[in-house]
């Protein structure tokens, strides 16, 4: 996670990042912290990007985006 928000912060310096979760590698427990925080900064612009560090997490993650539909992806 250092070298990940280190280029994060290098590479990309408008983007803030604001959770850093851990899932415990399960698409499930990925999904609903997804879904949490979707719904916690729809009002403020919503989410630009989410990182999950296995593929069934990236799955969980994709699917609370479609649930929370367009205005979470602006």
């Amino acid at each position: 996670m250092e070298v990940f928000e280190k280029t994060l912060a290098e590479k990309a310096p408008k983007l803030k990042l604001v959770a850093v979760e851990d899932g415990n590698w399960d698409q499930t427990i990925s999904q609903k912290i997804a879904r949490q925080l979707f719904a916690q900064y729809q009002s403020n612009g919503g989410i630009q990007g989410a990182y999950g560090m296995a593929d069934n997490q990236a799955v969980g993650i994709i699917q609370a985006a479609k649930e929370a539909g367009p205005r979470s992806r602006r």
